[in-house]
């Protein structure tokens, strides 16, 4: 947790947006997840841009130090190796998968993100669940994501 209390920068501070956050920096006090070794952020009510920012981050996190799994409920998949996931809400298990957006079965797309986290494409279903609309620079924010998370993924490697 040293490496977050030093290196983590708000969804505010990223994205230059004024007020209190609606998020905890990560942290092992989970409202949500009593698990032994969990490292998570909890959010309230959030949506848009502050939730996606908060997912790419726990993305990263899971690339980084996560846990690994084969299988997976839902979305229903079966790796071939271990994967790192996320977990939602303590009971639901998101594979992130390091790879093209196509090479794996299309109902896993949306879990497809780079190296650091950033979800190689902003599928429709995922701008309308986290209450993006087509007013969006969707490159603009993908470009601002890919910059923090490299920038979180050097001061690891320092870090480490």
């Amino acid at each position: 947790m040293a490496f977050f209390d030093k290196e983590y920068l708000s969804y505010g501070e990223v994205f230059g947006v004024a007020g209190a956050p609606y998020t905890s920096p990560p942290t092992t006090d989970l409202s949500y997840n009593h698990k032994p070794l969990a490292i998570g952020i909890d959010y309230g009510g959030i949506s848009g841009l502050e939730r996606l920012y908060v997912y790419t981050l726990v993305r990263w996190m899971a690339l980084k130090i996560g846990k690994k799994r084969r299988v997976f409920r839902e979305p229903s998949f079966r790796s071939a190796s271990p994967v790192p996931y996320m977990l939602y809400d303590e009971s639901d298990t998101w594979p992130v998968l390091d790879q093209p957006k196509n090479a794996g079965p299309a109902n896993v797309g949306w879990c497809c993100v780079d190296k650091y986290g950033v979800l190689r494409t902003l599928h429709e279903k995922t701008m309308r669940d986290l209450g993006l609309f087509d007013d969006i620079d969707v490159t603009k924010i993908r470009g601002q994501l890919r910059a923090e998370m490299k920038r979180l993924d050097k001061a690891w490697t320092a870090w480490k």
